[in-house]
């Protein structure tokens, strides 16, 4: 039977306590959950040396997104599209936010992250993102080089990036570890259900959410919850609502003024700026010039 163990194991959403499960239900008076995950993990454990490195309350936020994807369906036609899974695990305390969300393009992967800072009631000093096209302009074996708007966004919360090295595993193990499990644990859960819009699919994530904060750590008498009550709410840094900016490289005109085409609008410059060449910054509420 180990065999079919270490093959049920490599698929997303399955746990030692699926395959004990369906082990008690062929042999009822078989071995229980601790002893069956001991001799299962004893009969296929391959030993690597690793270094332990102990998590700072208040340091980090690792983001990323499930490779499974929870699915959409068209309430008309019944056909189905992918809904990205962003989640949001603070380092510490391990405290976890999860939605799903339209796309990983940039304005829903910023409008994520802070959404994540807002359930949080606060930021971490540093966010560890993988290689992203929404948070990196080019991936680099050392350091990955990020685009402007993520900076920005950074900048506005007063908080640093840091994106995982290409082809380097190690730097993504954590991450991944926790996207592993909010998989096996909420999405998984989730899997047989008909969503026919993001709002009611996050209405479903929530109450999961909870439970998986709640649950009590495995080698420790607290949960995610707790430890994040106590421990890492009080060190992170106070939330300032972001919007995301759009950049745009134009010429000053003749009459001392530049265009912006999606609101119809001339803004002035210094008569001495004409011909030149500047970069406008701008969202709802605000346009910035610079030279």
């Amino acid at each position: 039977m180990i065999p079919a163990f270490r093959t049920a194991l490599k698929h997303s959403g399955f746990t030692y306590l699926n395959i004990w499960d369906d082990y008690r239900k062929k042999y009822p008076e078989g071995y229980g959950y601790t002893q069956f995950k001991e001799h299962v993990q004893k009969a296929f454990a391959v030993q690597h040396a690793s270094f332990h490195m102990e998590q700072i309350m208040g340091g980090k936020l690792l983001i990323d997104y499930a490779g499974d994807c929870l699915l959409l369906t068209d309430r008309e036609t019944g056909e189905t599209r992918p809904a990205e899974v962003f989640i949001g695990i603070l380092g510490g305390s391990g405290y976890t936010y999860v939605e799903a969300s339209e796309s990983q393009r940039k304005a829903y992967f910023f409008n994520s992250i802070r959404r994540c800072f807002e359930f949080n009631g606060g930021v971490p000093k540093l966010i560890v993102t993988d290689n992203l096209k929404s948070a990196v302009t080019q991936a680099h074996r050392y350091e990955p080089e990020l685009n402007k708007d993520f900076k920005a966004f950074a900048l506005h919360y007063g908080t640093a990036v840091l994106a995982t090295r290409a082809r380097k595993q190690k730097d993504k193990v954590l991450v991944e570890n926790a996207v592993r499990l909010v998989y096996q644990r909420i999405c998984f859960a989730l899997k047989d259900q008909v969503f026919f819009d993001l709002h009611s699919m996050n209405q479903a994530i929530k109450p999961l959410l909870d439970l998986y904060n709640a649950r009590m750590y495995q080698q420790r008498q607290t949960s995610r919850t707790q430890l994040f009550l106590e421990q890492e709410k009080p060190l992170l840094l106070p939330v300032q609502p972001y919007e995301l900016l759009t950049y745009k490289n134009t010429l000053v005109q003749k009459n001392y003024h530049v265009f912006i085409s999606e609101d119809k609008h001339y803004y002035s410059m210094p008569h001495q700026y004409i011909g030149r060449k500047v970069e406008i910054r701008y969202n709802e509420t605000l346009v910035e010039i610079y030279s």
